[in-house]
């Protein structure tokens, strides 16, 4: 049974109309861009092919493409004025074709788009759809890589997230915006309406407003502000004479202060906040990229906070909107990776890094222009898609120089425009002078809390990476990756609580403002995750680990911010 066929993609956005096209499609390999005359294969959308959940028996050689059918019928009266055809995210190139007429092709392998069915409806429908994936380093392309093994996994192509179609009325509401802060909501509506009316419950009673050119602000009389302590959603629901849709939004702010001891640290809606955040990257054993049901990514959500974490380092991959809907309702702040194109040197990346070289002149950093202008364009949709989602803070551009080029430029753009969105310009290495945080990333040797004298917060954006592998639990390449080995679940337990009382908590009190640990899972051959893959065994007490978030707070007890 395929899960995702029964749930609603788009939580910032709900409506009444949902037809899935997720669960059983034909599938081909060709190496002509021609439509295959047959499909030889059946695939589980939207699972990707290289996945055990997808039930593809085949795989695709290099070089070849993927041609995606299927046929449906739309159940009666669901066509209205207008009908979109929505793809979660398709890796990497895919052209839409909509009973035998191209419609569109959209490139980039990570983020949602849609298209305009209306005017080639029929009774009976054929839906075509062909990906190219090369593993071009023009595109953004994450961890993937043909030759896994040790930090590189199983690449994925095709859909990977879900495919449906909604229908609007005369005077329908096309699109819903939220940007907020912790006084106010400012609200967009993208509708033909001429007039639009907004009902939200204000703390005591339901309070209702009429949209003037689809725009309002919206300002709670007491404001309930969104914390991972207490993750309060305000739910709306906007209306026009034909339509409705719900959304939701939240009142909070994450900015940097400096406080009393000189030190510059990050306030949560005005309080003195340590950002205690855990690494997670994503992956998944049978979908690889997708979890095999909605609820996986829950259930990875809670662990993290039944293990005391705050904060989620989404590592260079972007997820459904459920994924951060279920970090809104749950609580979690996320730390949100842009996701990197560009070649990757182990020696200019990482070896050079690791004996001291954290700064390197621009001049000298190689990218094509063709991806410097991917990557911008790419991101920069990618900070619209996720900065309504009231649990994205802060947001990371570049990791350990990886695809790095004009950071500075990129930073001054994507701060104009997103201006509340706090952004580590630059994670771990080569540092630039215009980012939102001092940004380091220490795994070979002890955090010592050198931080006086910095303007910015200091963001240890990852540490640790302890390894134990757990027998009938590890990837079956029996390769194992990680940054120390551990003996046994006592072993890594004692070393990890080490860590963070000898070492991070005493930074905490010299001014460090957050901290990331790697990571969540295991993946493939890394065996450094609290989990391990098939997230079948918690290598450590939940408990213990709880406890440490307290032991946080404490180091934070006496600070406040310097007045003027």
């Amino acid at each position: 049974m395929n899960a995702y066929i029964d749930t609603y993609p788009r939580p910032q956005l709900r409506r009444r109309s949902f037809f899935s096209l997720d669960g059983t499609w034909e599938l081909a390999f060709s190496r002509t861009p021609e439509i295959p005359s047959t499909f030889p294969y059946t695939v589980n959308v939207p699972f990707p092919p290289e996945s055990e959940a997808s039930g593809v028996t085949a795989r695709r050689a290099r070089g070849e493409m993927l041609f995606y059918r299927r046929t449906f019928r739309l159940p009666e009266g669901f066509h209205e004025k207008k009908t979109l055809l929505h793809f979660g995210a398709v890796d990497t190139v895919a052209t839409v074709v909509f009973n035998g007429s191209p419609l569109y092709t959209h490139e980039g392998g990570y983020l949602p788009f849609s298209v305009d069915v209306s005017a080639h409806l029929q009774e009976e429908n054929e839906l075509v759809v062909a990906v190219r994936d090369d593993l071009s380093h023009d595109y953004p392309y994450g961890k993937q890589r043909v030759k896994r093994g040790g930090m590189w996994y199983t690449p994925t192509s095709g859909i990977w997230q879900s495919v449906w179609l909604e229908s609007f009325p005369e005077g329908g509401i096309y699109g819903i915006r939220t940007h907020a802060n912790e006084r106010c909501v400012h609200i967009t509506v993208e509708s033909d309406a001429k007039e639009l009316t907004i009902s939200y419950f204000d703390g005591e009673e339901t309070a209702l407003y009429t949209m003037r050119a689809g725009e309002i602000v919206l300002k709670p009389k007491n404001p309930h502000l969104w914390s991972p302590e207490d993750p309060y959603l305000y739910r709306f629901t906007v209306k026009s004479e034909t339509d409705e849709a719900d959304g939701y939004f939240a009142l909070r702010r994450l900015d940097a202060r400096v406080c009393e001891d000189g030190q510059t640290r990050f306030f949560l809606n005005g309080k003195p906040y340590f950002l205690h955040g855990v690494l997670d990257q994503g992956y998944y054993p049978e979908g690889i990229y997708t979890p095999k049901t909605p609820s996986g990514y829950l259930d990875d959500i809670r662990l993290a906070k039944r293990l005391g974490f705050n904060m989620i380092r989404k590592h260079i991959k972007v997820e459904s909107a459920l994924f951060y809907y279920d970090c809104d309702r749950e609580g979690i702040i996320v730390c949100q990776d842009a996701v990197n194109n560009g070649s990757y040197s182990f020696f200019f990346h990482t070896a050079l890094p690791t004996v001291g070289l954290k700064r390197f002149p621009n001049a000298l950093l190689r990218k094509s222009r063709r991806a410097r202008e991917i990557f911008y364009e790419h991101t920069r949709e990618m900070l619209s898609y996720l900065s309504v989602f009231p649990c994205v803070l802060m947001f990371t551009i570049f990791n350990e120089g990886w695809g790095q080029k004009d950071a500075d430029a990129l930073y001054r753009l994507f701060k104009g425009e997103f201006p509340s969105m706090l952004f580590d310009t630059a994670s771990g290495w080569f540092r630039t002078r215009a980012t939102d945080m001092r940004s380091d990333h220490v795994y070979f040797k002890k955090i010592k809390p050198n931080y006086k004298g910095e303007a910015l917060p200091v963001f240890l954006s990852e540490f640790g990476g302890y390894s134990l592998p757990v027998a009938g639990h590890t990837y079956p390449s029996g390769k194992n990756y990680g940054y120390a080995l551990c003996r046994d679940e006592k072993d890594l337990t004692e070393r990890l609580l080490r860590l963070y009382r000898e070492e991070v908590i005493p930074a905490v009190r010299a001014g460090l403002g957050g901290a990331v640990i790697t990571q969540l899972a295991d993946v493939e051959d890394e065996t450094n995750g609290f989990t391990t893959y098939d997230r079948a065994v918690v290598k450590v007490p939940e408990g213990a680990f709880a406890a440490l978030r307290d032991e946080i707070v404490a180091a934070l007890d006496g600070v406040k911010e310097k007045s003027e």
